[in-house]
């Protein structure tokens, strides 16, 4: 069930009465007509609604390939420590298991060369994040970074942003053949302009949910959308008939 947050008045009286006249269709029921578009208008919204903050392969694999290469930076230079340097480190990691064990408190921004391992009895435990520790650590996080830029699946452009558009259209599909006999479909001046009534009703009544979609998205979605029915009938037919 969809949240009511979805729903809005996106159609008012006279919103519908210019698509009925523009597009030459007089439902039978007006009240269920709007009722209809409202709905098909919040479906629209939540299904975009889900994928709002989603990223691309291609920032994510950006991410992945820029925590990757400071991983590999700070291992290098852990790597080429001096002796004073890695001893005064080490020095910290005493300090900061001493505090832990007395305490039971880490250092005063919360950072801690020592963890404690959560545990049923009575024992202390924890680990001791030293140098060879670190190392293992900043490897780990630079293998896991290539491996995971590796395998990200790909998506293709669109897929998922023009999805909540294809849901619309099949919601409108339906609308559409049960309010008129018109057919659903889509045809165009050479100029790119709807010519049949079926897309201009669908560019008029997409912009009223969103205004600044451009016509040429929504009549390729569509066209989009009628290549596939028309497939998977084309499939039906054949695994049924004669």
């Amino acid at each position: 069930m969809i949240s009511s947050q979805y729903y809005e008045d996106t159609y008012n009286e006279d919103d519908v009465a210019e698509l009925c006249l523009a597009c030459d269709i007089a439902p039978t029921d007006l009240n269920a007509f709007c009722k209809r578009l409202e709905g098909s208008a919040a479906i629209y919204r939540w299904e975009s609604a889900r994928f709002k903050d989603i990223t691309s392969s291609k920032q994510t694999a950006r991410e992945l390939d820029t925590i990757g290469k400071q991983a590999a930076r700070l291992l290098a230079s852990l790597n080429d420590l001096s002796w004073d340097a890695e001893t005064a480190l080490h020095k910290q990691v005493d300090l900061d298991a001493q505090r832990m064990i007395a305490k039971g408190v880490a250092a005063k921004n919360g950072a801690s060369l020592f963890l404690e391992i959560e545990s049923d009895d009575q024992d202390f435990l924890g680990v001791l994040l030293d140098i060879p520790t670190l190392r293992g650590i900043l490897g780990g996080i630079e293998n896991a970074a290539l491996s995971g830029a590796e395998t990200l699946p790909k998506k293709r452009p669109g897929q998922i942003r023009n999805y909540g558009l294809r849901l619309w259209l099949a919601n409108i599909r339906d609308i559409w053949l049960d309010v008129t006999e018109q057919p659903f479909s889509r045809d165009l001046t050479a100029e790119g302009d709807p010519i049949t009534n079926a897309a201009r009703f669908c560019v008029m009544a997409f912009q009223k949910i969103e205004p600044d979609c451009a016509p040429r998205t929504i009549l390729n979605g569509m066209k989009a959308y009628i290549k596939e029915k028309s497939t998977s009938a084309g499939k039906v037919r054949a695994k049924t008939g004669p």
